[in-house]
């Protein structure tokens, strides 16, 4: 009889793992093949240009290795908040991109709050962290042994955690805190208060409703008042399942390939230990302000960051009051780390303070913040592993001294992994293919070297007779930030089309110099094209695109227009512009000007026309056009450049290779060297 009744438990229970898995099936969302441009709500950021674009490429990075909807990352300097972005989908089956404005549930990153604002009350005088609990709580069942609220608030205190993952999915909604203590209520604890280590969410559950009834005053209330608001964190609140914020995500699980739809859950049951959602911005400034201690008394602090000893003197767990203390190996650096993780149906969330980190030109104090619309159960998505990419990235930048918190930076050029190549004195490592003559032909020394910078002269031609030039470096690259400096000099030549005036390029993704015919006009690529200002008050922006050969897509629209202007402003006079150009394969290229972007655009492909003499092989129509040769145009009017410097970032990803860097966005497994 036994053997039949377990048999048919067994049967049941397959059927019910079935019926579950066809049903999440049926609710799955492919991930979608386009990804959402990242969004950067920190335009004058004191971090680097090149620095910001890179981490936003990691973001991006990272969403697509890992099948993600999507990911939100907010860094604090010293005080500031110097970069928020987000890259992905808030809603998949909607296409409605995720912002740095998102909100996402925070999950157990709650507790560090709630024991903030313990602090503050204890400060306040209105609440003692070791008088028992029941003290506040009356009616809450006695149980075994008293337990205090710091015992509480350090998971000391014998209350249970989750029993199954299936507790999660409350769907009942809770007015009061008080009102989902019955939940564990009548549990016994699972041991003698102070003696062990049992993480518990309902031990925050019961924390906060002590709370509540010390201040006289509902949890959320306070926690506005204590915490929130005097932080500045005015996106951070608590869920509202049932009639949702609409600036709120959707809410995911996750299967290797397939995100789907997360089962309902009204987190009501549990603010305190995690009902919160908010932003990573929000929760930068709360870390801002504790490490600059405008929130809670230096004794105070210390209190919660503490690991606070088991009876036996135990300290191994590592959690003070609402935060988990440790150390970290960040690069070739040990550094302390503060805060804590959360994760809860759709949502993982990494939140890091790292006080007093030392770099080469002093110490600073670093907050980061990560949220993903994904639950933990089934996701490869680590916020950690975004949050130490993201603090890597900037204390190397520190370490250069790439950082300026007093102003706006406005090029990579100290920042490490930048490499000249032009070294002011030879054209070394360059190829001349001018129109009409053969790859390396230099005719009438077109391409030279005059006190340090790289000049296109004419003043050897008698008539320019569309002689169009183009000066090739000689490694390629797919994802790379270009860095120059240019300026026009003096008149065109004779025989220059008028369009050519002031009109110059750097060809990016360029075909190779030894597969142009020689009667071939320009290469197959994307011109990132400059103009300067003619006539006063007529409008010729700079950092424009021109195709020959290929087409991109801008704002999600195809095009087969040749030059499509920037938003740049119109420059005149012959000095010195900078130029930039942030290249990620076939992905996504952007243009900027004097440190402003002023272009974006993605899916690069060869085809279309204004490429003339080519070999038809190289112009496949619809062909992604991921890597390639940059180049230096010449087009009939001398052009001037310097400071030409371009920063790889594809290479070895892998941290345990001795050749890894922080900065590279695309990984080359075959570059790694152990």
């Amino acid at each position: 009889m036994l053997k039949k009744i377990v048999l048919w438990i067994v049967g049941f229970v397959l059927l019910l793992a079935i019926a579950i898995a066809a049903w999440l099936w049926s609710m799955h969302e492919t991930f979608p093949d386009q990804d959402s441009a990242v969004v950067s709500a920190l335009p004058e950021s004191p971090l680097p240009l090149a620095l910001r674009d890179e981490i936003q490429a990691m973001l991006a990075d990272e969403r697509a290795r890992h099948h993600l909807p999507s990911i939100s990352l907010a860094i604090g300097l010293d005080g500031a908040l110097v970069y928020a972005g987000a890259v992905g989908y808030a809603d998949l089956d909607a296409h409605i991109p995720a912002t740095p404005d998102s909100l996402y549930r925070i999950g157990s990153v709650s507790k560090p709050i709630t024991t903030v604002a313990l602090g503050r009350m204890v400060e306040e005088g209105l609440i003692a962290l070791d008088v028992p609990f029941h003290d506040y709580v009356p009616d809450f069942p006695a149980k075994r042994w008293p337990f205090t609220l710091r015992q509480l608030a350090a998971h000391q205190a014998g209350i249970r955690h989750y029993q199954s993952p299936l507790e999660n999915y409350h769907d009942v909604h809770y007015d009061r805190v008080a009102d989902a203590l019955g939940l564990v209520a009548d549990d016994r604890l699972l041991f003698e208060p102070g003696t062990r280590y049992r993480y518990s969410s309902y031990g925050f559950n019961m924390l906060s409703a002590a709370m509540a009834a010390a201040a006289g005053e509902p949890f959320t209330e306070l926690l506005q008042r204590r915490v929130l608001s005097p932080a500045g964190m005015g996106a951070t609140m608590a869920e509202n399942a049932p009639d949702p914020d609409p600036r709120t995500v959707a809410f995911y699980n996750q299967s290797p390939e397939h995100s789907f739809r997360a089962p309902y859950a009204d987190n009501s049951y549990k603010i305190a230990g995690g009902g919160l959602i908010g932003t990573p911005s929000d929760l930068v400034r709360l870390g801002n302000a504790l490490l600059a201690g405008e929130l809670l008394r230096p004794e105070t602090w210390r209190t919660l960051v503490t690991p606070l000893p088991l009876a036996d003197g135990d300290t191994s767990h590592g959690y003070g009051l609402g935060f988990a203390s440790g150390e970290v190996q960040i690069g070739q650096r040990t550094i302390r780390e503060l805060g804590h993780s959360g994760g809860s149906v759709g949502g993982l969330t990494a939140w890091k303070l790292f006080p007093g980190v030392a770099t080469e030109h002093g110490e600073h104090d670093l907050v980061v913040a990560v949220t993903i619309n994904i639950s933990a159960l089934g996701s490869r998505g680590n916020p950690h592993a975004v949050a130490y990419r993201a603090t890597e990235q900037v204390l190397d930048a520190l370490d250069h001294g790439a950082v300026d918190l007093g102003e706006t930076a406005r090029s990579g050029a100290r920042e490490p992994g930048w490499i000249d190549l032009f070294d002011g004195e030879s054209l070394d490592g360059w190829t001349p293919k001018v129109r009409g003559y053969p790859a390396g032909d230099n005719p009438l020394d077109t391409f030279r070297v005059e006190d340090g910078k790289l000049v296109v002269s004419y003043e050897n031609y008698e008539t320019f007779d569309n002689r169009f030039g183009h000066l090739f470096y000689d490694t390629p690259f797919s994802h790379y930030r270009l860095s120059l400096e240019y300026r026009f000099v003096g008149d065109p030549a004779p025989g220059t089309e008028s369009w050519a005036f002031r009109n110059s390029g750097a060809m990016l993704h360029s075909q190779a110099p030894a597969s142009m015919p020689p009667a071939q006009d320009f290469p197959i690529s994307i011109e990132a094209q400059f103009l300067g200002g003619l006539e006063e008050g007529e409008h010729r922006p700079t950092g424009n695109l021109c195709t020959p050969g290929t087409h991109v897509t801008i704002d999600g629209v195809f095009t087969e227009e040749h030059c499509i202007w920037s938003t740049s402003q119109t420059i005149y006079g012959d000095g010195w512009v900078h130029a930039e150009a942030l290249v990620l394969g076939s992905e996504r290229v952007v243009h900027y000007i004097d440190g402003e972007a002023v272009l974006e655009y993605t899916d690069l492909v060869t085809g279309g026309g204004v490429v003339a003499n080519f070999d038809p092989a190289l112009k496949p129509e619809g062909e992604p056009l991921g890597e390639g040769y940059i180049s230096l145009q010449s087009e009939g009017h001398r052009i001037e450049f310097r400071n030409i410097r371009v920063r790889n970032l594809k290479g070895c990803m892998n941290p345990h290779a001795s050749n890894y860097q922080t900065w590279y966005v695309a990984d080359d497994p075959e570059a790694c060297n152990f």
